[in-house]
């Protein structure tokens, strides 16, 4: 019997498999540069990326809160994603705005639960942009950007205390 990961495990993989489940983006996002925490092997960060390596997607909890006693039914999470973008051209055309535009997209065909019963809402938050940040470091010159995504979810009572 397989074991039901927690919640925030599901929240987690629900988001990467809109994103994947999305044919524009992963045509141009290969599988390899996609990096995922929720593996039995974490993805190996390089100090150097090679321009095969871009664009690249990696996303990153990043805190929320939680209310345990909502209303009288139950408590509700709000648990914030970091999906980091790394375009390795600087040229807003060629990769940055596509993958932005097609991450947004793969949310919205997800819908507002991705899926699970506990989520209730999925939104976007903060938008950062910048060219030649955090890609400089990894040897790429280049658009990089991290889109806030946040997570509503709802649990019941008895879920939170059984």
């Amino acid at each position: 019997m397989a074991i039901v990961p927690d919640p925030f495990t599901q929240n987690y993989g629900a988001v990467w498999d809109a994103l994947e489940a999305h044919t524009p983006l992963t045509d141009l996002v290969k599988l390899g540069n996609r990096m995922k925490f929720d593996q039995l092997d974490p993805p190996q960060l390089k100090d150097s990326q090679l321009v095969g390596d871009t664009p690249a997607l990696m996303l990153l909890p990043s805190g929320g809160s939680f209310q345990i006693f909502r209303t009288n039914k139950g408590g509700s999470a709000f648990q914030a994603f970091q999906l980091g973008i790394i375009a390795g051209d600087k040229r807003l055309q060629k990769q940055f705005f596509p993958v932005k535009w097609e991450t947004i997209r793969a949310l919205a065909k997800a819908g507002r639960t991705l899926g699970l019963e506990f989520v209730i809402n999925v939104t976007i938050g903060d938008i950062s942009e910048d060219l030649d940040d955090f890609a400089t470091s990894l040897g790429i010159q280049g658009w990089t950007g991290q889109l806030e995504i946040l997570t509503e979810l709802f649990f019941t009572k008895d879920e939170l205390t059984t």
